[in-house]
């Protein structure tokens, strides 16, 4: 179980995993950091801030590697998160990485691959599965599945001379939807992988906290050491959360999300996870914040409940 005593807040604030908006201007999830801590987040799960990384340059121009926009950039990064997240870990805390895009789910998976074999819960709309195989050029955050499971510009696959970071029989893919048919042959390879995948329409029928209770069984009959978790802001549905680069409809409900994190937080093997994809800039009114805090932090209290 979580012990809300060792919350260690770490801020990423990063738009490299993103392209530029078409007019030019930068993305604003760099910015969920400091609007976490402004909304009391820190306070209200009884979390400490830990580090802050700085803020890394967006390039003004489309530069890809390996048709991976920004990996020279990227990489840094990921290499000064995997060392923050590492001292946490080593520290006995559960670190919480706020992006930031989703690219900071590299660092973190840098750093528990540095102390040995973990598994992965993801949650998110989209697999995230693109890679140079499957796609002429494309953004970490759209990435990030495939370069964690070390499909991708080996620039962000073998960092350290390791990688993948985390195997694929020790992932669990979760919140995808069905119904979004123009990803649906992502939704397929990622399937033939040996991922376990179950979308949003098959968890809401067994109930999330089964299904999460389920899933980290049979995760712990893997020989690991622990699960991150990869949470991203756009598994909730369109219109609670349109503050994301790519709302999706038929996502999950403020309940549903907080039935989910419960059973994730109950369970001893959750090391720590990553908070993505919410951008300020696109929730005016904080709307979509507060309720993605508040998911969280009921989620967190029924722990000292």
């Amino acid at each position: 179980m979580v012990k809300s005593t060792s919350l260690a807040f770490i801020a990423a604030p990063t738009n490299l995993g993103l392209s530029r908006h078409p007019d030019g201007r930068e993305r604003g999830c760099d910015k969920l950091p400091q609007a976490l801590v402004d909304a009391g987040f820190l306070e209200q799960i009884g979390a400490f801030p830990f580090a802050k990384l700085p803020r890394p340059v967006h390039p003004p121009t489309k530069e890809f590697e390996d048709k991976t926009l920004n990996a020279r950039e990227v990489h840094p990064f990921t290499l000064e998160l995997a060392n923050v997240v590492g001292q946490a870990l080593d520290s006995g805390h559960f670190p919480i990485v706020a992006g930031g895009d989703c690219s900071v789910l590299l660092g973190s998976a840098l750093a528990l691959a540095r102390r040995g074999r973990y598994g992965l819960t993801f949650l998110d709309a989209h697999v995230d599965y693109f890679h140079p195989d499957n796609c002429e050029g494309g953004v970490v955050a759209g990435m990030d599945l495939a370069l964690v499971t070390g499909k991708g510009a080996p620039r962000l696959t073998t960092i350290d001379g390791l990688g993948p970071y985390i195997q694929e029989e020790d992932v669990v893919v979760l919140g995808y939807r069905l119904s979004n048919l123009p990803f649906s042959w992502m939704i397929d390879e990622v399937k033939r992988t040996h991922m376990q995948c179950i979308d949003i329409e098959t968890a809401r029928a067994q109930g999330f906290k089964k299904t999460m209770q389920d899933i980290l069984t049979d995760l712990q009959a893997h020989d690991i050491k622990g699960i991150w978790l990869h949470l991203d802001a756009d598994i909730l549905d369109a219109s609670l959360m349109p503050a994301v680069d790519c709302p999706e409809v038929d996502g999950l409900f403020e309940e549903e999300l907080t039935a989910t994190l419960i059973g994730l937080f109950e369970n001893e093997l959750l090391v720590g996870m990553d908070l993505t994809i919410l951008d300020p800039d696109l929730d005016p009114h904080g709307d979509a914040l507060r309720l993605f805090a508040r998911c969280l932090t009921n989620a967190f209290r029924t722990l000292s409940a």
